[in-house]
C-alpha cells in the first residue's frame, strides 16, 4: 500500500483511489480475489502516457513488483461527461 500512496507525487494524475476489496454480501457477480486497486484518473489520454514512463511509476515498478502475482487493467474512457 506503500508503494502505491507513492504515486500520488505523479503530477498528471488528476484523481487516485486507493483501496482494498469492500465488505459487501458475497454474490456471484463480486470479484474480491484481489488484495488491493488503484484507480488513476487522468485528464487525458497523453497524461496517461506520461504516467507510464514517469519515473516514480518505474520505480514502484521495480520496487513492488514481486509482491503481486497478477495485474488487472481496466483502462476506461468516459465520454459524456
Amino acid at each position: 500500500m506503500k508503494g502505491l500512496d507513492s504515486l500520488r507525487s505523479i503530477e498528471v494524475i488528476k484523481d487516485i483511489y486507493i483501496g482494498v476489496p469492500a465488505a459487501t454480501e458475497k454474490r456471484p457477480v463480486i470479484d474480491d480475489s484481489y488484495s488491493a486497486s488503484e484507480l488513476l484518473i487522468f485528464d487525458k489520454l497523453e497524461d496517461q502516457h506520461i504516467y507510464q514512463e514517469h519515473p516514480v511509476h518505474q520505480q514502484f515498478i521495480a520496487d513492488c513488483s514481486s509482491l503481486w502475482e497478477k495485474v488487472i487493467v481496466y483502462d476506461t474512457a468516459v465520454k459524456g461527461k
